[in-house]
């Protein structure tokens, strides 16, 4: 099925030069010329991983409005671990997914973790309202969960970058809150978007290297519907409270000193310890957030995320075939 071009009849399309870098281009408030920026753009230093990644494998599946929700799994080879599967929701701002980079960096965590990667494709927040993502990505692993021959006998972890990140959170945490068991069995963030409501307030930047804040003000606006808080339950990780936080899996947190998020970052480092909790945090000099999957390779390079990983899967029990898993879509009205 041939996917259905967005057009925004108001906004003049912008073809960006070879030689303009992609930096001016987020720093703009033109979110239709983000969009299309970020779908062909190619971050440079990052290739696909010289792992065996041939069995490649597209999943389409449906949901209940009667879309398709496609994901990519990278299946293990015969040397690689059979019972367990990391979820990778890729981040990009809300605004688009780039398809072949969130693959070139799936390679990646594809060798390093030596098992089955799945990497979830849900709905671009610069043409659907939130939560039309996090209902996107339920329904594709409620069929995974429940139906694929592979994944439902893996154990599973959650991977998440950016936005990825914030979805991978308030996915736990919504579940949490209602008391339902999730079989995740910790949770891997790369400078996760964690405090919407903050990044709506930040400091303009005066770093040419990062993003410019007003386009993480944009895109997060542009994924809100009408009613709905920057600080929302459904929206805001660090809205929900410590009792809640207490009950997640297991967190490696990694984020840089100048990523446009540091400051929300480290309050949520804080509240994690507040609750009790005893996560894995590092956090680097430099690294800004607009080169974060060069930085998410190379961090895949120094081995305690393996660890860290390895760790947990090998806590992590296997689920029995009998058992059933139902991740609950929310619906927002005003």
């Amino acid at each position: 099925m041939a996917k259905k071009k967005h057009k925004d009849k108001k906004t003049k399309e912008v073809t960006p030069e070879k030689s303009q870098p992609i930096g001016s281009i987020l720093r703009s408030r033109d979110s239709v010329a983000i969009t299309r920026a970020l779908s062909g753009h190619k971050i440079e230093g990052v290739e696909y991983a010289d792992s065996n990644y041939i069995g490649e494998e597209l999943v389409v599946t449906a949901n209940a409005m009667g879309g398709t929700l496609p994901c990519w799994i990278f299946r293990p080879n015969e040397a690689m671990d059979q019972k367990k599967t990391v979820v990778y929701l890729p981040g990009s701002g809300f605004q688009n997914h780039m398809d072949e980079m969130e693959r070139r960096v799936a390679s990646h965590f594809h060798k390093t973790f030596q098992c089955r990667i799945v990497v979830l494709r849900y709905p671009a927040g610069s043409f659907h309202k939130h939560p039309e993502s996090y209902n996107a990505i339920c329904f594709t692993l409620n069929y995974l969960l429940n139906n694929h021959p592979e994944v439902k006998k893996s154990k599973i972890a959650f991977v998440g970058d950016s936005s990825g990140g914030l979805l991978a959170l308030l996915i736990c945490l919504h579940h949490l809150k209602m008391q339902i068991r999730l079989p995740i069995s910790q949770l891997i963030l790369f400078a996760p978007a964690v405090d919407a409501k903050a990044m709506l307030n930040l400091i303009k930047s005066k770093d040419e290297k990062e993003l410019n804040p007003d386009f993480a003000a944009n895109s997060i606006k542009a994924c809100l519907p009408q009613g709905m808080g920057a600080d929302s339950l459904l929206f805001s990780p660090m809205a929900y409270d410590l009792e809640t936080f207490a009950k997640l899996p297991p967190i490696f947190l990694e984020y840089g000193t100048s990523d446009l998020m540091c400051e929300t970052l480290d309050n949520f480092a804080e509240k994690i310890k507040t609750a009790g909790r005893q996560d894995r945090i590092i956090k680097k000099e430099g690294m800004p957030h607009i080169k974060l999957y060069n930085h998410i390779c190379e961090w895949l390079q120094e081995g305690e995320i393996v660890k860290f990983v390895d760790t947990n899967f090998e806590k992590a029990r296997l689920f029995e075939d009998h058992e059933r898993f139902l991740l609950m879509p929310v619906v927002f009205s005003v």
